[in-house]
């Protein structure tokens, strides 16, 4: 990376997709979320633990708010996530040292003009919250595939 692209500013406005994973040794603290501008429309993929549930919340694709998408690109604004990721440099000792249960994190930002920044590094927590929030609010939302697929009959 040159030292003007390093310079670069970033527009948010031009922000079409957020990506942030977190590959932990405990199931339970790994995600991986996805939000998505195709068309005129906001999409959320989520893989997750929240709270109140034993399963994992899993789904592709749900269609979110425009506020709800302007929500989680104002908290990447504003702990600038772009400058964040342009600037992540691994430890000296993570490229001769793997630790096999080390968590990973990873992040990417994609913009109209189609700049796509990522690295090995994690989101804010506010960025975070928002995205768990997500995955809570649109996992409650019945899935018709898993409830066609219950063993269970409806009485």
């Amino acid at each position: 990376m040159g030292f003007f692209e390093r310079m670069k500013k970033y527009n948010y406005n031009d922000v079409i997709e957020i990506y942030a994973s977190c590959g932990h040794m405990c199931y339970t603290f790994s995600y991986n979320f996805d939000l998505n501008k195709s068309g005129d429309k906001w999409l959320f993929s989520c893989n997750c633990s929240v709270s109140d549930k034993e399963e994992r919340v899993k789904f592709d694709n749900r269609e979110i708010t425009q506020e709800e998408a302007e929500n989680v690109i104002k908290a990447a604004k504003e702990s600038d996530l772009a400058d964040k990721i342009k600037k992540y440099r691994p430890r000296p000792l993570s490229r001769v040292v793997f630790v096999c249960d080390e968590t990973m994190y990873s992040s990417s930002l994609k913009f109209a003009d189609g700049t796509n920044l990522n690295a090995n590094c994690k989101v804010s927590e506010s960025v975070k919250d928002l995205f768990y929030a997500l995955a809570e609010k649109y996992g409650e939302e019945e899935d018709p595939e898993r409830s066609s697929n219950s063993p269970i009959p409806p009485h």
